[in-house]
């Protein structure tokens, strides 16, 4: 009985951890943890509405307190009370912060291949499931 007692904790215990692990990326070859943002998040916007009076709606309707188009159709939005995907928005995650900078995910990563790994090798890894927006001619070494 006491087995089962404490093989019980121990699983309990590392359920607890597991689901306590916070966010981060790597970075300068080391672990950044992020802290989430209660009241902002990142959305993906139709193309096809009217950023401003879509803010100017969602304001009046109180669901929202500002919206900022920041690049393309990836906006942040501030909503005290967190937001729904609906017909507003194709998309939402939320925002984190890195101490006190704020961090936007917009779906695109930055990178430099180890030497001797080629950007075709990545992509071929991961099944060409990403796109290349801007492939430099030089690499700049700092």
């Amino acid at each position: 009985m006491k087995r089962i007692l404490l093989l019980i904790a121990i699983f309990t215990l590392s359920l607890n951890y597991v689901s306590a692990q916070k966010v981060y990326y790597w970075s300068a070859g080391k672990k950044n943890y992020l802290d989430k943002m209660d009241n902002r998040y990142i959305v993906k916007l139709d193309k096809n509405k009217d950023v401003k009076a879509l803010e100017e709606k969602l304001i009046s309707e109180k669901q929202i307190t500002g919206l900022v188009k920041i690049k393309n159709q990836i906006g942040i939005v501030v909503a005290e009370e967190g937001i729904q995907k609906d017909v507003n928005f194709l998309n939402s995650i939320s925002a984190y912060r890195l101490g006190n900078l704020p961090v936007y995910f917009t779906g695109e990563i930055l990178l430099k291949p180890q030497k001797n790994i080629s950007i075709n090798t990545i992509l071929e890894f991961i099944a060409h499931q990403a796109t290349i927006n801007n492939k430099p001619s030089t690499i700049l070494m700092y």
